[in-house]
């Protein structure tokens, strides 16, 4: 357990690293590509999606967040209460606020609940990923119990990671704890 812990934390660095290393070329290219995938996959009208609000080192979806409200379709986003998520409906960025202590930008307080078993589509942050679902967090473990009780209360929900391509690796280490996604989308 602790080897694994240690190989988490020195893959984590790594791959800090490699986002870093990327120009903003590459960055924009990437978050366009990643943006029309997910336009693709996830632009129904009945879909409501769980996004996150990205952080400097991940891929920027705000442009495909304002494509959806643009066409209507119901957006959540997780409200942080360590060590759990609630995903909220957000119909804007003025929707947002930025945690003065965590800086983590999360729904408002107004902002109502949203009814778990009516998540279609949750696209989920990470570090790193396999091509086959595996994922590597930032090592607090709340994506990893959300999507396990996300499970329980709506099986038909899909998990998409969103990353930049030099993210992607052949293995992790996986534990017991750790949740797979059903899908990566990448830059590529």
């Amino acid at each position: 357990m602790i080897m694994c812990n240690q190989s988490k934390t020195v893959m984590r660095e790594e791959m800090k690293v490699k986002v870093q290393s990327l120009t903003d070329n590459e960055r924009g290219q990437e978050n366009a590509c990643i943006c029309r995938t997910l336009s693709k996959r996830c632009k129904d009208q009945d879909n409501i999606i769980g996004v996150f609000m990205p952080l400097q080192d991940e891929p920027d979806i705000e442009p495909f967040i304002e494509e959806c409200f643009a066409a209507g379709i119901s957006i959540c986003t997780p409200e942080w209460k360590y060590p759990d998520l609630t995903f909220k409906i957000i119909r804007s960025f003025d929707d947002i606020r930025k945690d003065p202590k965590t800086k983590i930008r999360e729904p408002k307080a107004k902002n109502p609940s949203v009814d778990p078993s009516g998540i279609t589509h949750v696209l989920v942050p990470g570090r790193a990923f396999t091509r086959s679902g595996g994922r590597l967090g930032r090592g607090g473990g709340a994506y990893d119990r959300w999507i396990r009780e996300q499970r329980m209360i709506n099986p038909a929900t899909r998990f998409i990671g969103v990353c930049f391509r030099c993210q992607i690796v052949d293995e992790l280490p996986m534990e017991m704890h750790d949740e797979k996604v059903d899908e990566v989308v990448t830059g590529s």
